[in-house]
């Protein structure tokens, strides 16, 4: 009993020793996060090694080799209450800032007046704040933030950010916003262990690099820059929500296979979806239930007939002109909304009819519910024109694929005056088969 009890107090000397280390980490010359050990765990040889040498040493990655308990928060939407749900003991606006604070150098005495939520560390008797919120302060300069460890929620938004790297000493780092700096490099630090949510909103990337370390990223908001190609991501497996509205973007390239759920790329110039070969573009996002392509200049429903679990799809002011498009989603069953307004196609005759006749699962249509009255009028339209401008089409497509055999010029004549023939001869009875 003895030896236990002495080998406990032996174990909470140390750790005590190596949480004053950290408190004194600024002063060290190197302390890299990815370095520290849980001192308890380390077999006592006798030597002679100081604290700070333990925690610069190459051996100590106990402590930060996994986030315990703190990674089954990772898929939270909302972990950490708002500000009203928040109790605070200080009122940031009455801080009186020093030239230097006031100049955009973050201090040691703002972190104070805006840290909050206390949380237990994991893995570790004791206890740490874990949010901290720095928006609208004109920052310029973050260094002061490495020595904040244990921060999971960061808010750096409407400040004058131009790098990110001293964020690479948070390896418990979840929840970050930097939206409205004046930030060009995305991500530009060491990967934190579970980074789940980042908006990087308002700023001016230009290039997105490969993001494969932030292997762990599930909401990543780009709108409001200046990014022209999509790549890097090819490798984020657990990304759902991606936001690349408001770019410069011409092709939506480099996302199959991903597990997105919704994909808002609004307002770019985007006119063609990649589309080579089988398992490849946006046909392969089985999971996406949500996409946005809002002004743009698409001109076709077609690159969206594999997504068979989209619910919403909003392609407003495009340049889909063709009601066969309308056919390319009749697959798509579990389609609840669809909004096509300002694309040619609403101003042909029956566009809307032959969207409460094709799609059957249709709740909302242009913003507007698709009632029972609207499918059952439908399909008394006693004028059929637009099936049978389909139909003529779809003939002449075969007209065509069967003159480019290589025939002599009089059977070619002969079979083109039959398939004419044809066409318009069975035009009504391959209407109903078709369409009903």
């Amino acid at each position: 009993m003895s030896r236990k009890c002495e080998k406990d107090t032996q174990s909470n000397n140390s750790l005590l020793n190596y949480f004053a280390v950290l408190d004194n980490a600024s002063q060290i010359s190197s302390p890299i996060p990815s370095q520290i050990k849980i001192p308890e765990l380390l077999e006592d040889d006798g030597s002679s090694e100081s604290e700070g040498e333990m925690f610069k040493s190459d051996t100590h990655v106990r402590v930060l080799e996994g986030a315990g308990d703190w990674k089954a928060h990772r898929f939270s939407e909302e972990p950490f209450p708002t500000r009203k749900g928040e109790v605070r003991m200080r009122n940031f606006n009455d801080l009186k800032l020093n030239d230097e604070e006031l100049n955009g150098v973050l201090s040691q005495r703002m972190i104070a007046w805006s840290i909050s939520n206390l949380q237990r560390v994991p893995e570790l008797n004791f206890y740490a704040y874990v949010k901290l919120s720095l928006e609208a302060k004109e920052l310029t300069d973050i260094t002061a933030i490495k020595k904040y460890h244990f921060i999971q929620y960061l808010d750096l938004s409407f400040n004058k950010l131009t790098t990110l790297q001293p964020l690479g000493d948070l390896p418990f780092l979840q929840y970050l916003y930097v939206s409205h700096n004046e930030l060009e490099n995305l991500l530009d630090f060491k990967a934190p262990f579970y980074l789940t949510y980042v908006n990087f909103s308002y700023n001016h990337v230009k290039k997105m690099p490969d993001l494969k370390d932030f292997w762990s990223l599930v909401h990543l908001d780009l709108c409001f820059n200046e990014i022209e190609k999509i790549e890097g991501i090819e490798s984020l497996r657990f990304l759902s929500h991606l936001d690349l509205s408001h770019n410069k973007i011409q092709v939506v390239e480099n996302i199959s296979n991903l597990r997105l759920q919704t994909l808002l790329i609004r307002s770019n110039m985007i006119d063609t979806i990649e589309e080579e070969g089988k398992g490849v573009g946006i046909s392969t996002l089985h999971l996406i239930r949500t996409i946005d392509l809002t002004y743009n200049n698409i001109s076709s429903l077609r690159y969206f007939e594999g997504c068979y679990n989209l619910e919403t799809l909003i392609i407003a002011a495009n340049k889909i002109s063709s009601l066969t498009d309308i056919y390319c989603l009749r697959s798509l069953i579990h389609l609840r909304s669809l909004d096509i307004r300002d694309n040619p196609i609403c101003c042909l005759p029956y566009c809307m009819s032959m969207c409460y006749r094709t799609l059957e699962h249709l709740h909302e249509l242009n913003g507007d519910e698709v009632t029972a009255k609207k499918r059952v009028m439908s399909k008394f339209t006693p004028n059929v024109e637009y099936t049978l401008r389909a139909r003529l089409d779809r003939m002449e497509l075969l007209l065509l694929e069967q003159m480019n055999q290589p025939m002599s010029s009089g059977v070619m004549l002969i079979i083109s005056r039959r398939m004419l023939s044809l066409s318009f001869s069975s035009t009504r009875g391959l209407l109903e088969y078709t369409f009903d």
